[in-house]
């Protein structure tokens, strides 16, 4: 007990001045800290100090890129979203004026193949020696028997019963069967039941040229006297066939010669003519109106007896009035 009495007595003895001292030492402390500051921003700009921060710098440098790396990083990625944002907008932007430009070629297309059509036929039209009306195809009947086409255009216009079409070159489509307000009805070269009187423009060989429908067209009844040649032009003979109403214009351009039938033991010959018209894609065609093809006698018609004649009073002169007048068959 004695000796921890002692002892406690000196740790007491020591602790008491240390206690006393320690205020003092930190004013000491304080006062060197802040002569290290002065001495530092005093010594900042020399070269010793300068040589410590590029060394500083120079280890602290990988940190600093790999830092700075990171940030560019996570900058990037936001700035990648924001980009496929507006990358997405543009695409769509640029797909909807892509399909409009293309709407728009697509109908610069038809307006162009559309002026080329009106083109052709406004020259044709100009080349023909006879008033002709424009009219487009509204219907067509393609069927087993038959091979027509409807017309916009009909009386109205001047149409009539008989008058030739032509395809947009000019070359002969069909014949007029039928007229109405505002339509027309036209059989074309390829019906079976066509029959119109052609010429050979080379060798001057005439025979009849008739619809195979959608085959090449049939020249037949031609002389056997007569020479045929493969590559001649057909044209209408502008002759009349009979039983048939409707008498063409001549030199109007029919086909081709493709192939010559002669058979020597036939008294005929006949031949194969590649139409010029595109018969099955008609569009637009011209109907000739100014022809006024001449009336020619039909000599199936019944004659129609003359009306009896009164005998004149007597010493009365005939005059010219008292000549009996034929009716209009």
């Amino acid at each position: 007990m004695v000796r921890a009495d002692r002892l406690v007595s000196r740790l007491g003895a020591v602790g008491g001045p240390e206690e006393k001292r320690s205020p003092r030492r930190r004013i000491v402390v304080y006062m060197l800290l802040i002569a290290a500051s002065i001495l530092l921003l005093a010594v900042s700009t020399s070269a010793p100090l300068m040589e410590v921060r590029k060394g500083v710098n120079f280890a602290l440098g990988p940190i600093q890129e790999v830092l700075a790396g990171g940030a560019r990083s996570v900058g990037s990625v936001f700035a990648a979203f924001t980009e496929v944002d507006q990358l997405r907008k543009d695409n769509r932007d640029l797909a909807s004026q892509l399909e409009a430009a293309q709407q728009q070629a697509q109908q610069l297309d038809v307006l162009r193949a559309e002026n080329a059509r009106l083109s052709q036929i406004l020259g044709t039209r100009k080349a023909l020696d006879y008033k002709s009306v424009a009219a487009y195809v509204v219907a067509r009947t393609p069927s087993t028997f038959e091979r027509t086409i409807t017309l916009d255009r009909g009386s109205e216009s001047g149409i009539a019963v008989g008058d030739a079409v032509l395809s947009p070159g000019g070359a002969l489509a069909g014949v007029v069967t039928e007229v109405f307000d505002g339509s027309s009805s036209v059989r074309l070269l390829s019906d079976q039941r066509s029959l119109i009187i052609g010429i050979a423009t080379k060798t001057r060989a005439t025979g009849e040229v008739k619809g195979n429908f959608s085959a090449p067209l049939v020249l037949d009844k031609v002389a056997a006297t007569e020479t045929l040649k493969e590559g001649d032009t057909v044209t209408t003979a502008g002759t009349q066939v009979r039983g048939f109403k409707s008498l063409l214009p001549r030199d109007l351009l029919i086909g081709t010669i493709v192939q010559v039938m002669d058979d020597p033991a036939q008294y005929s010959k006949s031949a194969l003519i590649q139409p010029a018209a595109d018969l099955d894609r008609l569009e637009a065609v011209l109907v000739i109106t100014s022809y006024n093809a001449p009336r020619l006698h039909n000599p199936d018609a019944t004659a129609t007896p003359a009306a009896p004649v009164a005998s004149p009073e007597p010493g009365a002169s005939p005059g010219a009035d008292d000549t009996p007048k034929p009716r209009k068959n």
